[in-house]
């Protein structure tokens, strides 16, 4: 991903041109009127403030032009690409350099070749991208330096022809196979490398004769795959060279291997006919087709549990084919809009995917009577009241009432009115949660947490409606505190959830915002309100901070298409925060990880229609070692703050360790606490103290005033080896604030180890 995502970037561009290209070129447009059109084009569209780059593209074999490449401009302080340019029949500009030390690359290898003869099929390009200059590798590219608003002239590239792999492709009985695009894909091409280069790929289309050829391919090993698209869909099975069928086998192919300027023949294709199954789908009386919905049938490998290339439609009798399938055991979905009051399922009235019957197939047999009877979901709905009418769009929960987990969500409507649907048979518990004081989360039955022996069960059987009003309980306890980023800055905008002791949500604040009026709060301060004596677990939930430092970079933006995001994200032009969540006290929130694809697909098939709501953590269980925050209400709970640290999107695409990369600590170390002086910010006090265990051990961390007498005890226990911090609120042992003056704070080790610290409060 690290790697396509720079080349998803720049796909826009080049589907527009490629798109130009193929009707000039069927208009009977010369040569000549192409580039002259496409440079004007580029040039209006392509020109920007900053130094500007120029050069020519052109063949070692002839040093003729080469009619399209891409020039990339690789700023060497990140390696980020911070510059592209389009070369049109040699000539080439990148504009809108900052200053800084580039390495240009240019490459050929997604194009088509202008010169060919024919009026509207163009084949691929022979040649092999390169580093300025002539170098295949950015180890021996030569660096250019550019100045602020400079022009540089003559970055000049001479591409030579590559390796090429020939073959032909033949079908069943024997059959010379057209129009089946062969792709080929350098070994390593999903390794992490900045500049691209294990990025190499090579395509080619056969012809009616069955013959392919893939020209300008780097030395190298490649997986060759056939893809039919553009004809005999269905009718024969694509693979990987040579006869592995599943897409998400490509280790097991047999690789091949070139050597520039090697023509490698004989890599031929004999592409067999695939198994088929056919069947119906109906309502749950199994007579009746099911009208106006979108459905597709999908078969899930057994043994990867990974989706074929294969898929079905009922038509309007309900009758449906399945293929191309390989020979191989499946687990068939029949997958349904999630709009639809249908509910998904496996063959044959089967949800989990664990419990899914297998169907055995062997090519090229069809296989019948693979039938599907899809019930409708049964609905839990109701009126919510104990609430003024204003108070609407707060979300009600239905949890399983075994594992607690989400079974569907849905806001109350301004009626007060909620409908929970597409839901499966099974036992449930439905909770109301207003987030707004003094209204607490309230279950079906009246209870106040999922563990309530007040919060009544609701068994839904097939295709049944359930009514489920619910009176809201009132609360006035709550939870407040301070969200900081790294820099010890106030961060607004972060959801703060609170949690029973179950994993289950009672409430949320939102900081610098008051939910109840939507009014301004003091910067990074949140309020969690609406609850009730118990002690409960805290959390961040970040992702709206992040969009909305997203709104105030492109809130200029007349149109901003998601694939232009991921381009300006991964180029670095479009700097967005992400933070790491934390429970309460400086745990680091997990990142979900899927185990195996189950965890994927049940997901899928129980989802119904995104919203608002869909990406809330109501049920999450806490990560070991977070820390319970005691509330009696009607009190609140004051100085439970969060520092977040941040993560970049590239990191989080490409799976970067939790926590900052840094050597272990060598010895035992205190640091000065931060801030200090520590003074009040609105209301509350808090500071940062950080210390390093060079191995694990049993540590004391204490405050003591001036007098040598004990204030609190921040932290008592066991610790691995690394880098710590707690946060003192400025409270003593009793919850009472300390009086401003002098204070000392130490780190003691249960082998008499002790460092100590002064620090000033100033209130």
């Amino acid at each position: 991903v690290q790697q396509l995502k720079q080349k998803i970037s720049r796909d826009s561009e080049v589907a527009r041109i490629t798109e130009s290209i193929r009707a000039l070129k069927a208009s009977g447009k010369s040569i000549e009127a192409i580039q002259e059109y496409l440079q004007t084009s580029l040039k209006k569209s392509n020109f920007q403030n900053g130094s500007l780059i120029q050069g020519t593209v052109i063949s070692e074999e002839d040093s003729r032009p080469i009619s399209l490449a891409l020039i990339f401009a690789f700023d060497m302080a990140d390696t980020s690409i911070a510059g592209l340019g389009i070369s049109m029949f040699g000539n080439y500009m990148i504009s809108g350099l900052p200053a800084g030390e580039y390495v240009f690359y240019a490459d050929a290898d997604i194009f088509l070749d202008l010169s060919s003869d024919s009026s509207t099929e163009l084949s691929p390009q022979p040649y092999i991208g390169e580093f300025y200059e002539n170098s295949p590798t950015p180890d021996g590219a030569t660096k250019v330096t550019v100045a602020e608003n400079d022009t540089i002239s003559g970055i000049n590239f001479t591409l030579a022809e590559g390796a090429t792999i020939s073959g032909t492709i033949l079908g069943p009985g024997g059959v010379p196979l057209d129009s089946v695009i062969v792709l080929a894909f350098k070994e390593g091409f999903l390794e992490f490398d900045p500049f691209l280069t294990n990025l190499r790929f090579g395509f080619a289309i056969s012809d009616q004769d069955g013959n392919y050829s893939i020209p300008g391919l780097p030395t190298g090993n490649y997986k060759l795959r056939t893809v039919t698209i553009i004809k005999h869909t269905g009718t024969v099975l694509d693979e990987w060279y040579e006869n592995i069928y599943p897409l998400f086998n490509f280790a097991e192919a047999t690789p091949v291997a070139v050597t520039v300027p090697e023509v490698k023949t004989g890599i031929n294709f004999q592409l067999e006919a695939p198994a088929v199954i056919t069947g119906r789908v109906t309502k749950s009386d199994g007579v009746t087709p099911i009208d106006s919905v979108d459905i597709v049938i999908l078969a899930i490998d057994a043994e990867t549990n990974m989706p074929a290339l294969a898929f079905g439609q009922p038509d309007e009798s309900g009758d449906y084919m399945l293929a191309p399938l390989y020979s191989g055991d499946f687990k068939l979905l029949a997958l349904v809009d999630p709009e639809s009051p249908y509910l998904s399922e496996f063959y044959d009235g089967v949800h989990n995917p664990d419990d899914a019957n297998i169907v055995s197939v062997v090519a090229p047999d069809t296989k019948s009577g693979i039938d599907f009877s899809l019930d409708a979901g049964s609905i839990i709905q109701g009126h919510i009241s104990g609430a003024p009418p204003e108070l609407t769009d707060f979300p009600v929960v239905a949890y399983d009432a075994t594992s607690g987990e989400v079974r569907g969500a849905v806001l109350v409507n301004s009626s007060g009115a909620y409908s929970i649907t597409r839901l499966l048979p099974g036992a449930y518990k439905v909770c109301a949660l207003p987030v707004v004081s003094p209204f607490a989360a309230t279950y079906y039955g009246g209870g106040a947490t999922f563990d309530d022996v007040n919060s009544t069960v609701i068994n839904l059987p097939y295709e049944s409606t359930f009514d489920a009003d619910i009176d809201l309980e009132q609360a006035k306890g709550s939870i407040t505190g301070m969200i900081y980023d790294e820099a010890n800055e106030p961060l607004d905008t972060v959801m703060v959830w609170a949690y029973d002791q179950t994993g289950h949500i009672v409430s949320a604040g939102l900081s610098g915002v008051d939910l109840a009026n939507e009014s301004p709060l003091e910067s990074g301060f949140y309020q969690v309100g609406g609850l009730h004596s118990g002690s409960y677990y805290v959390r961040t939930f970040s992702l709206y901070a992040t969009i909305a430092g997203f709104g105030e970079q492109v809130s200029g933006e007349e149109e901003f298409d998601p694939l232009s995001l991921l381009g300006l994200l991964m180029g670095g032009e479009l700097e967005l925060e992400f933070y790491r969540d934390e429970w309460y006290n400086n745990v680091l929130i997990e990142s979900p990880y899927l185990e195996n694809t189950n965890g994927m697909i049940l997901p899928l098939i129980l989802a119904g229609p995104l919203s608002e709501v869909s990406l809330f953590p109501f049920y999450a269980l806490p990560t070991a070692g977070a820390s319970l925050v005691s509330v009696t209400d009607p009190n609140s709970t004051s100085g439970i703050d969060f520092h977040l640290s941040t993560i970049d999107f590239k990191d989080l695409l490409v799976g970067v360790e939790k926590q900052p990369s840094m050597a272990l600590p060598e010895k035992f170390a205190l640091q000065q606490n931060y801030p200090n002086p520590v003074c009040p910010t609105g209301n509350l006090l808090h500071t940062v103290i950080t210390y390093q265990l060079p191995v694990a051990m049993e540590v004391k961390v204490e405050i003591f005033n001036i007098l040598g007498q004990k204030v609190v005890t921040l932290y008592d226990g066991f610790q691995d080896v690394g880098t710590h911090r707690v946060i003192w609120n400025g409270l003593d042992e009793k919850g009472e604030k300390v009086s401003s003056g002098i204070y000392f704070y130490s780190l003691r080790s249960k082998t008499g180890i002790t460092q100590m610290k002064k620090m000033i409060v100033l209130r």
